[in-house]
């Protein structure tokens, strides 16, 4: 007689309306997610490796890696865009091969007998903003050192126009953070603090990646000599560290 009796407990009440509030939640999460998933630009990555056969290498030690990314989506920019990666890509692939199957050196004569070729990418992509720097590497037949070339795409996808350092930040708010981390990486000897605030504020620079995560200024304009000691002169801003400066809305960060 008694075994349907207060099976609505309080307790029990409290119990379910917990458990229906949980699936909402998640419910909600699920939809914000695919709402953010449909609004992000994919990416795919493309990847080449390459060694010669040894009887083909003349001797020479030949390696090609490469990881470049391909934008998913409709329009002239990303069209551009693309080609200009996948052509530039493909010359360097080329020539680098050339050089590992050379005939008329002799491996011996050679300071080095290296001929590498590294190329990959950082940043992101969305509907709202492209912001990709291409990297590549190479170490020349013969050379002591990698030399390096980055090639930046910042743009806009709404109107499909170019996106410079200053319409992302307030230059005047980052400098002095910026001149920190010069002189936390000693970067002081190559460069001096006037050089820096000069450069931030060069128009139309584009040597840089903004993502959700924060933004990389590149510095290799500032020193020459950087490009044929394969090192990497930047600087690495936090997302907090730019939000006071940040002048487009960090929801629409890649």
């Amino acid at each position: 007689m008694y075994s349907n009796q207060n099976v609505f407990r309080p307790s029990s009440m409290k119990v379910l309306f917990n458990t229906i509030l949980l699936l909402i939640i998640i419910s909600c999460n699920q939809v914000k997610s695919q709402n953010n998933n449909h609004s992000k630009q994919t990416i795919t990555v493309e990847t080449i490796y390459w060694e010669p056969e040894p009887e083909e290498a003349n001797g020479i030690n030949c390696s090609i890696s490469i990881e470049y990314p391909i934008l998913n989506g409709e329009g002239a920019l990303i069209s551009e865009i693309n080609d200009q990666i996948k052509t530039q890509i493909s010359e360097d692939v080329e020539e680098s091969k050339k050089l590992c199957s050379v005939e008329d050196i002799e491996p011996e004569d050679l300071p080095r007998r290296d001929n590498d070729l590294d190329i990959f990418f950082e940043g992101g992509s969305n509907s709202h903003i492209i912001s990709l720097v291409i990297k590549k590497y190479v170490r020349p037949l013969g050379g002591a050192y990698a030399m390096k070339f980055f090639k930046y795409y910042n743009y806009i996808l709404s109107n499909e126009s170019p996106l410079y350092l200053d319409e992302v930040v307030d230059i005047e708010k980052i400098k002095e953070l910026c001149w920190e981390r010069v002189l936390l990486r000693d970067f002081d000897n190559r460069f001096t603090q006037n050089d820096l605030y000069n450069y931030l504020s060069t128009t139309q620079n584009s040597n840089f990646v903004i993502t959700n995560e924060g933004l990389e200024i590149y510095l290799l304009p500032l020193d020459e000599d950087s490009y044929l000691l394969g090192e990497e002169l930047c600087i690495n801003l936090s997302i907090d560290d730019i939000k006071d400066a940040l002048k487009i809305d960090s929801s629409l960060l890649p």
